[in-house]
């Protein structure tokens, strides 16, 4: 026996509310007592359903679109391909500059602790140095030793390395340290060679409101500019010290008992973070609190061969050593901003996924070189 097919024409909105109306409705309503224009109840009822069908088509269309990185175009949907290989190559490099920071040795040892022989002297790493516009942070606290010897002080300055930055490529921890004498006055400076970075910091603090035990915790932060990179710290609400968060990408196979998160970005304003929700790994505590630390950079706009400018200034912070609250801090520059490198476009990133996807993050094969 013969078979009809029946073709149904979805391609516009006005051929859904057609089919809905001259074939579906006639089964269910009397038409000639309905009013069939778009502002009665039968041309409401049409709307949605064409509504729904053709948001219904947009839907499928688009999620098969979005899960091939050939034809992927959602931010997310490409950043969250870069996370199954693991690829991390998309924040901006901030440059590097060598600057002389200069502290009068009078207020070295008038804001110094004394201790067995010596004056300790703790620098906030969290000052600002400003050339020109342009912003740069030490990478670590500094710690400056000094102990008098025949009249006279001997100064040893070195990085503490408490807290894990991987913007930093210092490896030694001593920094280079002399004394200046000011050839007008005879005052001395102790003089520091350091290396900074070009970027600012922003902090978020944000608390964990629900339980984990239930819910899996997602939290998402936003930033302005090209993002270097960003660390989390955690505590709980019965301790008052922040710990250092391991830091691990969305997809990732590692777990961990210490405090740990999974992050992704979402478009290149705004990432997300969450955690385990396995008890036998860790869980964040309720109540417990995060510090997110945002560093921002200009990228390649930070660069320059010779400073030759005259705005120059160096802010120090005393919200964690006191020691520095009224201590005078003196720079300059002493080399040129190199290194600094913008952050990946988003088509170069998808190109880099492409790749991923063809060579699964390996070349094996002749076909693979080529």
């Amino acid at each position: 026996m013969p078979t009809s097919t029946t073709y149904k024409d979805y391609s516009t909105l006005y051929n859904i509310k057609k089919f809905m109306a001259e074939q579906v409705a006639p089964k269910y309503f009397q038409l000639d007592n309905i009013d069939e224009t778009n502002i009665g109840l039968f041309g409401y009822i049409t709307e949605i359903l064409g509504t729904n069908v053709e948001d219904s088509f947009f839907a499928t269309t688009m999620l098969f679109k979005e899960i091939f990185p050939v034809t992927a175009e959602d931010p997310e949907s490409i950043y969250a391909m870069a996370s199954l290989f693991q690829m991390n190559n998309y924040f901006a490099t901030p440059a590097t500059l060598e600057f002389n920071i200069l502290i009068a040795e009078d207020d070295v040892i008038s804001h110094a602790t004394y201790e067995n022989g010596f004056y300790r002297l703790d620098i906030d790493r969290d000052m600002d140095i400003n050339v020109d516009g342009r912003h740069f942070m030490l990478d670590y606290d500094i710690r400056l030793m000094s102990k008098e010897t025949g009249g006279n002080y001997t100064h040893t300055a070195y990085y503490q390395f408490d807290w894990n930055n991987p913007i930093s490529t210092i490896t030694s921890p001593y920094i280079p340290t002399r004394v200046h004498v000011h050839t007008e006055n005879n005052k001395r400076y102790v003089l520091m060679t350091v290396n900074v970075h070009q970027v600012t910091k922003t902090t978020i603090e944000d608390s964990i409101l629900s339980n984990e035990k239930i819910n899996v915790v997602t939290k998402e932060f936003s930033f302005d500019g090209k993002i270097a990179n960003f660390e989390v710290y955690y505590r709980e609400s019965a301790n008052d010290n922040w710990v250092q968060m391991e830091k691990y990408m969305s997809n990732s196979t590692t777990v961990s008992k210490n405090p740990c998160y999974y992050y992704k970005f979402i478009d290149d304003t705004k990432f997300s973070i969450s955690f385990n929700s396995n008890e036998r790994y860790f869980v964040p505590a309720l109540n417990s609190e995060l510090k997110v630390e945002i560093y921002t950079t200009l990228g390649e706009d930070g660069n320059f061969d010779k400073y030759n400018g005259e705005e120059l200034s160096i802010s120090g912070v005393s919200t964690r050593f006191s020691s520095n609250k009224g201590l005078i801090f003196i720079g300059n520059v002493s080399g040129a901003a190199l290194g600094g490198y913008d952050a990946k476009s988003l088509d170069e990133l998808k190109n880099d996924v492409i790749k991923a996807y063809s060579t699964v993050m390996s070349f094996t094969t002749a076909n693979d070189l080529t």
